[in-house]
């Protein structure tokens, strides 16, 4: 009788996935092999493997977010003509990325800020 086993999610994703967040809220500097390696539940060999050391890792994130920007770029310069709706558009999407909680199509100057002050990008929507 064989089993089903549920496929683990691929090693480097674990360990990507795991550094970004670590060198996020760490830093890079603060961040370790070990503590990556802990994080994504990989041996310390086989992110070597996969990476050769931090710096590789870091490569590999940037060369990952890179193409996701490249890709994000391009679809919005397809779906809108004029370089003001790519603009907008790009604007939100980036919020979006950065968990500053704009929803797509609102753009950033249409925000009031919740600490009082005057300017600001943070805050509810007007």
């Amino acid at each position: 009788m064989s089993s089903v086993l549920s496929p683990r999610p691929d090693t480097r994703y674990l360990v990507l996935d795991s550094a970004l967040t670590l060198f996020t809220e760490r830093g890079y500097f603060s961040t370790s092999v070990h503590d990556i390696g802990r994080a994504a539940g990989v041996s310390i060999g086989s992110i070597y493997h996969h990476f050769g050391d931090k710096e590789g890792i870091a490569g590999a994130l940037y060369s990952q977010l890179n193409s996701r920007m490249e890709s994000l770029i391009g679809d919005i310069c397809r779906r809108h003509e004029s370089a003001h709706d790519q603009a907008r558009e790009l604007i939100a999407r980036l919020f979006e990325l950065t968990d500053v909680g704009v929803p797509a199509g609102s753009a950033p100057e249409k925000r009031r800020p919740t600490d009082g002050s005057r300017t600001g990008t943070t805050g509810t929507l007007v």
